[in-house]
Protein backbone atom coordinates (compact mmCIF):
# COMPACT_ATOMS: atom_id res chain seq x y z
CA UNK A 1 0.00 0.00 0.00
CA UNK A 2 3.12 2.27 -0.44
CA UNK A 3 6.18 3.02 0.78
CA UNK A 4 6.21 3.53 4.78
CA UNK A 5 7.48 7.03 6.02
CA UNK A 6 9.61 7.69 9.32
CA UNK A 7 7.24 7.61 11.53
CA UNK A 8 6.22 4.27 11.43
CA UNK A 9 9.88 3.13 10.09
CA UNK A 10 11.41 3.84 13.41
CA UNK A 11 14.60 4.72 14.67
CA UNK A 12 16.98 3.19 17.78
CA UNK A 13 14.96 3.63 19.98
CA UNK A 14 11.39 3.49 18.06
CA UNK A 15 9.24 5.41 20.11
CA UNK A 16 7.48 8.35 18.48
CA UNK A 17 6.33 10.59 21.59
CA UNK A 18 10.27 11.21 22.59
CA UNK A 19 11.68 11.16 26.25
CA UNK A 20 9.39 9.90 28.60
CA UNK A 21 11.79 9.78 31.53
CA UNK A 22 9.57 9.28 34.71
CA UNK A 23 9.97 12.80 37.09
CA UNK A 24 7.98 13.89 39.96
CA UNK A 25 5.09 16.06 40.42
CA UNK A 26 5.60 19.71 41.77
CA UNK A 27 6.27 19.27 45.56
CA UNK A 28 5.86 15.84 45.13
CA UNK A 29 8.37 14.00 47.18
CA UNK A 30 9.24 10.41 46.32
CA UNK A 31 11.29 9.43 48.71
CA UNK A 32 13.79 6.26 48.94
CA UNK A 33 11.26 3.62 48.08
CA UNK A 34 9.98 5.79 45.08
CA UNK A 35 12.66 6.86 43.23
CA UNK A 36 13.66 3.16 43.16
CA UNK A 37 10.28 2.30 41.73
CA UNK A 38 10.63 4.80 39.31
CA UNK A 39 13.84 4.38 38.29
CA UNK A 40 12.44 0.59 37.11
CA UNK A 41 9.59 1.24 35.63
CA UNK A 42 11.66 4.23 32.77
CA UNK A 43 12.16 3.23 29.10
CA UNK A 44 14.43 4.85 26.73
CA UNK A 45 13.19 6.93 24.47
CA UNK A 46 14.07 9.38 21.34
CA UNK A 47 12.42 12.52 20.04
CA UNK A 48 10.30 11.42 17.14
CA UNK A 49 11.89 13.18 14.57
CA UNK A 50 14.91 10.72 15.00
CA UNK A 51 12.82 7.74 13.85
CA UNK A 52 14.70 6.20 11.09
CA UNK A 53 16.53 3.06 11.98
CA UNK A 54 15.17 -0.70 13.31
CA UNK A 55 14.42 -1.94 16.38
CA UNK A 56 15.83 -2.87 19.68
CA UNK A 57 16.45 -5.90 21.49
CA UNK A 58 13.92 -8.58 23.30
CA UNK A 59 10.33 -9.80 24.20
CA UNK A 60 9.31 -10.58 27.84
CA UNK A 61 9.30 -14.02 28.50
CA UNK A 62 7.94 -16.37 31.93
CA UNK A 63 10.37 -15.25 34.95
CA UNK A 64 13.69 -17.11 34.85
CA UNK A 65 13.37 -18.02 31.86
CA UNK A 66 15.68 -16.53 28.63
CA UNK A 67 15.17 -16.55 25.29
CA UNK A 68 18.91 -16.33 22.95
CA UNK A 69 18.14 -12.79 22.79
CA UNK A 70 17.76 -11.99 26.04
CA UNK A 71 14.04 -11.05 25.92
CA UNK A 72 10.99 -12.02 28.16
CA UNK A 73 7.51 -12.78 27.89
CA UNK A 74 4.53 -11.42 30.00
CA UNK A 75 2.89 -14.72 29.72
CA UNK A 76 -0.59 -15.63 29.44
CA UNK A 77 -2.48 -12.77 30.76
CA UNK A 78 -6.09 -13.72 29.62
CA UNK A 79 -7.17 -17.82 29.35
CA UNK A 80 -9.80 -19.88 29.75
CA UNK A 81 -12.66 -18.01 31.11
CA UNK A 82 -16.48 -18.96 31.25
CA UNK A 83 -17.48 -16.07 29.36
CA UNK A 84 -17.58 -12.44 29.57
CA UNK A 85 -17.45 -11.09 33.28
CA UNK A 86 -15.96 -8.48 35.33
CA UNK A 87 -12.14 -8.74 35.86
CA UNK A 88 -10.89 -11.40 37.55
CA UNK A 89 -7.99 -12.20 39.64
CA UNK A 90 -4.56 -12.66 38.37
CA UNK A 91 -3.24 -16.58 39.23
CA UNK A 92 0.16 -18.22 38.20
CA UNK A 93 0.52 -19.73 35.48
CA UNK A 94 1.67 -23.26 35.94
CA UNK A 95 2.48 -23.93 32.57
CA UNK A 96 5.13 -20.81 32.71
CA UNK A 97 6.77 -20.08 36.06
CA UNK A 98 5.97 -16.47 37.08
CA UNK A 99 3.59 -15.60 34.31
CA UNK A 100 0.38 -14.26 35.41
CA UNK A 101 -3.47 -15.34 34.14
CA UNK A 102 -6.40 -13.76 34.14
CA UNK A 103 -9.43 -15.62 35.07
CA UNK A 104 -13.33 -15.15 34.12
CA UNK A 105 -12.58 -12.47 31.54
CA UNK A 106 -13.18 -14.16 28.04
CA UNK A 107 -15.45 -16.55 26.14
CA UNK A 108 -14.32 -20.43 26.85
CA UNK A 109 -11.20 -21.77 24.46
CA UNK A 110 -10.17 -17.89 23.86
CA UNK A 111 -6.50 -17.17 25.29
CA UNK A 112 -4.74 -14.09 25.10
CA UNK A 113 -1.23 -13.84 25.04
CA UNK A 114 0.89 -10.70 26.16
CA UNK A 115 4.60 -9.79 24.94
CA UNK A 116 5.82 -6.47 26.00
CA UNK A 117 8.71 -5.06 24.41
CA UNK A 118 11.47 -4.43 27.14
CA UNK A 119 12.53 -0.53 25.75
CA UNK A 120 9.30 0.61 24.03
CA UNK A 121 6.89 -1.05 26.77
CA UNK A 122 4.77 -1.52 23.72
CA UNK A 123 2.70 -4.82 23.40
CA UNK A 124 2.12 -7.46 20.77
CA UNK A 125 -0.13 -10.16 21.27
CA UNK A 126 -1.13 -13.44 20.16
CA UNK A 127 -5.30 -14.03 20.40
CA UNK A 128 -5.99 -17.83 19.57
CA UNK A 129 -9.43 -19.47 19.54
CA UNK A 130 -7.99 -22.43 21.45
CA UNK A 131 -4.39 -25.14 20.65
CA UNK A 132 -4.32 -26.05 17.04
CA UNK A 133 -6.52 -23.27 16.05
CA UNK A 134 -6.80 -20.38 14.11
CA UNK A 135 -5.09 -16.99 15.62
CA UNK A 136 -4.23 -13.42 15.19
CA UNK A 137 -1.57 -11.32 15.93
CA UNK A 138 -2.00 -7.33 16.98
CA UNK A 139 0.28 -5.63 16.74
CA UNK A 140 3.52 -6.99 14.97
CA UNK A 141 6.10 -4.47 16.98
CA UNK A 142 8.12 -8.00 18.26
CA UNK A 143 10.79 -8.79 18.34
CA UNK A 144 8.72 -12.14 18.09
CA UNK A 145 10.74 -15.15 18.91
CA UNK A 146 9.05 -16.06 22.23
CA UNK A 147 5.80 -15.35 20.29
CA UNK A 148 6.83 -17.62 17.27
CA UNK A 149 7.91 -20.31 19.61
CA UNK A 150 4.50 -20.28 20.81
CA UNK A 151 2.73 -20.93 17.59
CA UNK A 152 4.56 -23.74 16.68
CA UNK A 153 4.56 -24.97 20.34
CA UNK A 154 0.57 -24.73 20.56
CA UNK A 155 -0.22 -25.78 16.61
CA UNK A 156 -1.26 -22.21 16.04
CA UNK A 157 -2.33 -20.91 12.33
CA UNK A 158 -1.77 -17.30 12.32
CA UNK A 159 -4.09 -15.55 9.79
CA UNK A 160 -3.90 -11.91 10.04
CA UNK A 161 -1.48 -9.65 11.90
CA UNK A 162 -4.06 -6.17 12.73
CA UNK A 163 -1.52 -3.24 13.15
CA UNK A 164 -3.78 -0.85 15.72
CA UNK A 165 -1.51 2.17 14.13
CA UNK A 166 1.39 3.15 11.80
CA UNK A 167 4.24 3.72 14.51
CA UNK A 168 7.83 1.95 14.51
CA UNK A 169 7.28 0.31 17.81
CA UNK A 170 3.91 -1.26 16.72
CA UNK A 171 4.72 -2.48 13.00
CA UNK A 172 8.62 -3.29 13.59
CA UNK A 173 8.77 -7.06 12.60
CA UNK A 174 5.48 -7.16 10.24
CA UNK A 175 7.81 -8.58 7.19
CA UNK A 176 8.66 -11.42 9.74
CA UNK A 177 5.35 -12.09 11.07
CA UNK A 178 4.21 -12.88 7.12
CA UNK A 179 7.00 -14.80 6.42
CA UNK A 180 7.19 -17.09 8.93
CA UNK A 181 3.47 -17.47 9.75
CA UNK A 182 2.06 -16.40 5.95
CA UNK A 183 -0.61 -13.97 7.97
CA UNK A 184 -1.82 -11.46 6.14
CA UNK A 185 -1.10 -7.55 7.04
CA UNK A 186 -3.71 -5.54 7.88
CA UNK A 187 -3.98 -1.66 9.08
CA UNK A 188 -6.89 0.85 8.79
CA UNK A 189 -6.99 2.29 5.44
CA UNK A 190 -5.86 5.61 6.41
CA UNK A 191 -2.70 4.31 7.92
CA UNK A 192 -1.49 1.68 5.65
CA UNK A 193 0.30 3.85 3.45
CA UNK A 194 2.35 5.26 6.37
CA UNK A 195 3.12 1.50 7.59
CA UNK A 196 4.35 -0.56 3.88
CA UNK A 197 3.34 -3.95 2.67
CA UNK A 198 -0.24 -3.91 4.04
CA UNK A 199 -2.32 -6.50 2.44
CA UNK A 200 -5.77 -5.57 3.23
CA UNK A 201 -6.74 -1.99 4.24
CA UNK A 202 -9.46 -2.10 7.03
CA UNK A 203 -13.12 0.29 6.99
CA UNK A 204 -14.43 1.08 10.55
CA UNK A 205 -17.15 -1.68 11.39
CA UNK A 206 -15.53 -4.32 9.52
CA UNK A 207 -15.34 -7.51 10.88
CA UNK A 208 -12.46 -10.08 10.56
CA UNK A 209 -13.75 -13.76 10.66
CA UNK A 210 -11.05 -16.33 11.30
CA UNK A 211 -11.51 -19.67 13.12
CA UNK A 212 -13.85 -18.87 16.28
CA UNK A 213 -12.62 -15.32 16.14
CA UNK A 214 -14.66 -12.08 15.19
CA UNK A 215 -12.16 -9.24 15.26
CA UNK A 216 -14.94 -5.68 14.67
CA UNK A 217 -12.38 -2.82 13.63
CA UNK A 218 -13.29 0.34 15.63
CA UNK A 219 -11.94 3.46 13.69
CA UNK A 220 -10.69 5.70 16.83
CA UNK A 221 -8.45 8.76 15.33
CA UNK A 222 -6.59 11.33 17.33
CA UNK A 223 -2.88 9.52 18.23
CA UNK A 224 -3.12 8.75 14.56
CA UNK A 225 -5.35 8.99 11.59
CA UNK A 226 -5.70 5.30 11.10
CA UNK A 227 -5.67 4.25 14.44
CA UNK A 228 -7.77 1.42 15.09
CA UNK A 229 -8.79 -0.61 18.12
CA UNK A 230 -9.98 -4.11 17.48
CA UNK A 231 -12.86 -5.64 19.58
CA UNK A 232 -12.92 -9.43 19.49
CA UNK A 233 -15.93 -11.81 20.46
CA UNK A 234 -17.19 -8.81 21.85
CA UNK A 235 -14.93 -9.35 25.20
CA UNK A 236 -11.69 -7.76 24.91
CA UNK A 237 -10.88 -4.38 23.01
CA UNK A 238 -7.34 -3.65 21.90
CA UNK A 239 -7.16 -0.03 21.74
CA UNK A 240 -3.52 0.57 21.11
CA UNK A 241 -2.28 4.07 21.48
CA UNK A 242 -5.86 5.86 22.25
CA UNK A 243 -6.12 4.06 25.62
CA UNK A 244 -3.78 2.96 28.01
CA UNK A 245 -4.62 1.94 31.51
CA UNK A 246 -4.70 5.52 34.40
CA UNK A 247 -4.01 7.32 31.09
CA UNK A 248 -4.66 7.93 27.23
CA UNK A 249 -2.72 8.83 24.15
CA UNK A 250 -0.90 12.04 23.21
CA UNK A 251 -2.07 14.24 19.94
CA UNK A 252 1.26 15.53 18.69
CA UNK A 253 3.04 12.11 17.58
CA UNK A 254 3.75 11.50 13.73
CA UNK A 255 1.03 11.28 11.76
CA UNK A 256 -1.53 12.50 14.58
CA UNK A 257 -4.88 14.49 13.95
CA UNK A 258 -6.62 16.84 17.10
CA UNK A 259 -7.45 16.47 20.36
CA UNK A 260 -10.94 17.00 19.88
CA UNK A 261 -10.82 13.34 17.39
CA UNK A 262 -9.11 11.88 20.46
CA UNK A 263 -11.63 12.65 23.11
CA UNK A 264 -14.59 11.42 20.35
CA UNK A 265 -13.01 8.31 19.89
CA UNK A 266 -12.82 8.01 24.07
CA UNK A 267 -15.83 9.17 24.64
CA UNK A 268 -18.06 8.08 22.01
CA UNK A 269 -16.78 5.13 21.12
CA UNK A 270 -14.35 3.79 24.11
CA UNK A 271 -16.61 3.98 26.92
CA UNK A 272 -19.97 3.01 25.48
CA UNK A 273 -18.75 -0.49 25.43
CA UNK A 274 -19.86 -2.45 28.11
CA UNK A 275 -17.86 -1.94 31.36
CA UNK A 276 -16.57 -5.64 31.88
CA UNK A 277 -14.93 -5.34 28.37
CA UNK A 278 -11.21 -5.95 28.87
CA UNK A 279 -8.64 -3.03 27.72
CA UNK A 280 -5.68 -4.59 26.11
CA UNK A 281 -3.34 -1.20 25.52
CA UNK A 282 -0.67 -1.09 22.99
CA UNK A 283 2.02 -0.45 26.12
CA UNK A 284 1.75 -1.96 29.54
CA UNK A 285 -1.04 -3.75 31.60
CA UNK A 286 -4.88 -4.60 30.89
CA UNK A 287 -7.60 -2.95 32.52
CA UNK A 288 -11.24 -2.93 31.90
CA UNK A 289 -13.58 -0.31 30.41
CA UNK A 290 -15.08 0.45 33.65
CA UNK A 291 -12.06 0.60 35.62
CA UNK A 292 -10.84 3.40 33.53
CA UNK A 293 -14.25 5.34 33.39
CA UNK A 294 -14.17 5.13 37.21
CA UNK A 295 -10.70 5.97 37.48
CA UNK A 296 -8.36 7.21 34.51
CA UNK A 297 -7.72 11.05 35.52
CA UNK A 298 -8.22 12.25 31.88
CA UNK A 299 -11.50 10.26 30.91
CA UNK A 300 -13.05 11.80 35.06
CA UNK A 301 -12.46 15.49 33.66
CA UNK A 302 -13.72 14.62 30.12
CA UNK A 303 -16.69 13.32 31.44
CA UNK A 304 -17.45 16.10 33.93
CA UNK A 305 -17.14 14.09 36.80
CA UNK A 306 -13.43 15.82 38.24
CA UNK A 307 -13.15 19.47 37.28
CA UNK A 308 -10.26 20.84 35.23
CA UNK A 309 -6.75 22.15 35.98
CA UNK A 310 -5.60 25.75 35.76
CA UNK A 311 -1.95 25.12 36.64
CA UNK A 312 0.42 27.41 34.10
CA UNK A 313 2.65 25.82 31.60
CA UNK A 314 4.59 25.84 28.27
CA UNK A 315 4.86 23.44 25.48
CA UNK A 316 6.88 24.54 22.25
CA UNK A 317 6.97 27.89 23.40
CA UNK A 318 3.64 28.47 23.64
CA UNK A 319 2.14 29.52 26.82
CA UNK A 320 -0.76 27.19 27.85
CA UNK A 321 -3.15 25.44 30.99
CA UNK A 322 -2.72 22.36 32.33
CA UNK A 323 -5.96 20.77 32.42
CA UNK A 324 -4.91 17.28 33.52
CA UNK A 325 -1.46 16.16 34.58
CA UNK A 326 -1.37 12.83 35.26
CA UNK A 327 0.68 9.12 35.39
CA UNK A 328 1.21 7.71 32.60
CA UNK A 329 1.79 3.73 31.52
CA UNK A 330 5.43 3.97 31.70
CA UNK A 331 5.86 5.38 35.29
CA UNK A 332 6.36 9.09 33.88
CA UNK A 333 3.42 12.41 33.35
CA UNK A 334 1.12 12.61 30.60
CA UNK A 335 -0.36 16.17 30.07
CA UNK A 336 -3.34 17.69 28.58
CA UNK A 337 -2.52 21.20 27.67
CA UNK A 338 -4.78 23.89 26.90
CA UNK A 339 -3.47 26.89 24.74
CA UNK A 340 -4.71 30.87 25.17
CA UNK A 341 -6.42 30.08 21.24
CA UNK A 342 -8.93 27.39 22.74
CA UNK A 343 -6.90 24.55 21.19
CA UNK A 344 -5.87 21.55 23.44
CA UNK A 345 -3.59 18.83 23.15
CA UNK A 346 -2.03 15.54 25.15
CA UNK A 347 1.99 15.51 25.42
CA UNK A 348 4.38 13.58 27.49
CA UNK A 349 4.93 15.47 30.38
CA UNK A 350 8.80 15.56 29.74
CA UNK A 351 7.86 18.62 26.88
CA UNK A 352 5.89 20.33 28.71
CA UNK A 353 7.31 22.94 31.33
CA UNK A 354 5.46 23.70 34.45
CA UNK A 355 6.07 27.22 35.59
Amino acid sequence: MGGADPGARGGAAGHPEGDRRAQPARGQDRGRGGRAAATRRRARRVDPDRLERGPGPGLWLPAGRRSGDGARHAGPLVRHGHGPRRAGGAVADPRHPGARRWRGLLPLSLSLERFEHPDWLSNTYLVADGDGGAAVVIDGGGPVEGLLAMVRARGLRVTHVLDTHRHHDHVAENARLKRETGARLCAHRLDAPAIGGIDEALEDGQIVRTGGLAVEVLHIPGHTAGQAAYLVNGAVCFTGDTLFRGSVGSTTAPGHTTFADLRRSLIERLMRLPEGTRVAPGHRDLSTIGDERARNPFLRVMEGRDPEGDAPARYGGREARLVVWARDYDGGFKAWVRFPDGSEDTIPGSRVERL
